[in-house]
C-alpha cells in the first residue's frame, strides 16, 4: 500500500496538464497501477480462500495496463495519430476476454486450470496452474511489450539527448513489470507460489 502514495503524488503533479494527450493517457495508466497495487495489496492481506480469489480477480481488471503503456510510447514518440478508438479498441480485445475468463473461470478454467492456497510461514498464498487463454494472453503481452520497445529504440535514435534519459526510464518502467511476470508464472523465485507482479509495478513506478 505505501508504494501507491507515489502515483498519488505524480498524478497530482501532471494533473493540471491533463489537456494534453500524452498526459491523458498517463494519467488513465497511473490510475490503473493504482488500481491493480490496492488489488495485490488486498490480496495478500486476506487469509482464506474466497477474498484470496476475488482480489485476484480484480487485478485482472487492469490487464489492460501493457496496453496503456504502449498507447503511452505512441504518444511519447510522436505518433499519437495513430490512436485511433478502433486501433485501440482492437488491442484492449484480448485483455477484455481474458478478463471475463478469469470472473468466469469456474465455468470453463480456461484461465487457471486450478487454484487454491498454499501457506508459506503463516502467509496463505494463491496456489494456481494455468490455462490455455492465460498463455494466450502472455503471448499477446510480449507482443505488445516488443511493440513499444520498438518504438523506444527507434525513439533513442532519432530524439536529441536532451530527451533520451526519459526514453530510458520508460524502457526500465516497461521492463521491471514484465520481468516479474516471467518470474512469477516460471516460479524463478523462492517462494514459487509469490506473486511478484506487485513488486514489478513498484519497481517500474519508481
Amino acid at each position: 500500500l505505501i508504494s501507491t502514495l507515489p502515483l498519488i503524488v505524480i498524478f497530482h503533479s501532471v494533473w493540471p496538464r491533463r489537456a494534453e494527450p500524452t498526459i491523458r493517457i498517463f494519467l488513465v495508466f497511473l490510475a490503473s497501477v493504482f488500481g491493480v497495487l490496492i488489488a495485490y495489496s488486498l490480496e495478500h492481506l486476506s487469509v482464506n480462500y474466497p477474498d484470496i480469489m476475488f482480489w485476484n480477480r480484480v487485478e485482472y481488471l487492469f490487464l489492460p495496463i501493457p496496453v496503456l503503456y504502449l498507447l503511452l510510447v505512441f504518444a511519447y514518440t510522436g505518433h499519437v495519430d495513430w490512436l485511433t478508438r478502433k486501433r485501440i479498441a482492437l488491442l484492449l480485445l484480448i485483455p477484455a476476454i481474458q478478463c471475463v475468463a478469469a470472473w468466469t473461470n469456474d465455468l470453463h478454467h480456461l484461465n487457471w486450470a486450478t487454484t487454491g492456497t498454499d501457506t508459506v510461514a503463516s502467509i496463505v498464498l494463491f496456489k494456481r496452474t494455468y490455462g490455455p487463454l492465460f498463455y494466450i494472453g502472455m503471448i499477446y503481452l510480449y507482443s505488445i511489450m516488443i511493440a513499444a520497445y520498438t518504438l523506444l529504440v527507434g525513439a533513442l535514435m532519432r530524439l536529441p539527448s536532451t530527451q533520451r534519459r526519459q526514453i530510458w526510464a520508460l524502457l526500465l518502467a516497461g521492463l521491471c513489470p514484465l520481468i516479474a511476470q516471467t518470474l512469477t508464472v516460471f516460479h524463478i523465485n523462492p517462494i514459487p507460489d509469490l506473486d511478484l507482479n506487485g513488486l514489478g509495478f513498484c519497481l517500474g513506478v519508481i
